[in-house]
């Protein structure tokens, strides 16, 4: 895909017949259009469909994506153990067209995600909450890769539609978790002989 030097800009259409200027300042990317002027989004981090259309949407998302330090758990961050670093890299790999590559480092994070599993069970809300934005980018991270392989190998196409199923129930729960229940149902001690 076509990227921007710092300091060029380049004119492209917008899809009601008007004309938006891309530009780049370091890693800056801005568009003229009233999506990226409005966004409310820090600058470094704001997008619009002009510049995803012109970069490509993988390319867009690498770049706007924020993913906070995560809380320590048993004086570890828990990057350290669900491996977060690999999803980074992996979606350089991605820009650059590495897909094999970047398909065996997510392979590597779900390997890791499970060898870490057991800490949810002991985690407070802050921790479970960045387990679980973890897990969901790097089942979005899955489904980009296998979405651009079955471009090319079609029998993957069901694979790659099925991961992005996944991903898309993980991220509408992880935005929207469950309300807590109000509490458990009280249990009655039924004691022998009772008929009820």
């Amino acid at each position: 895909m076509p990227d921007l030097s710092s300091g060029e800009k380049i004119e492209v259409d917008g899809s009601s017949g008007n004309r938006y200027v891309l530009s780049r300042d370091g890693d800056v990317y801005s568009c003229s259009c009233p999506a990226w002027k409005h966004g409310k989004e820090i600058e470094k981090r704001r997008t619009c469909k002009h510049l995803k259309a012109f970069r490509g949407e993988i390319a867009e998302k690498a770049r706007v994506k924020f993913v906070p330090k995560s809380p320590i758990f048993q004086g570890q961050p828990l990057e350290d153990t669900f491996r977060s670093d690999l999803l980074d890299e992996a979606e350089q790999l991605i820009e650059k067209g590495e897909i094999q590559s970047a398909y065996e480092l997510v392979e590597e994070v779900h390997r890791a995600k499970k060898q870490g599993e057991a800490i949810s069970l002991f985690s407070g809300p802050d921790q479970i909450k960045w387990i679980e934005n973890h897990v969901t980018r790097a089942w979005k991270l899955r489904a980009d890769i296998l979405a651009i392989l079955a471009k090319e190998e079609p029998s993957l196409q069901a694979i790659a539609d099925g991961a992005k199923q996944a991903a898309d129930r993980l991220e509408k729960y992880a935005q929207n978790p469950p309300a807590p229940k109000e509490g458990r149902p009280k249990l009655r001690l039924v004691k022998p002989g009772d008929t009820n």
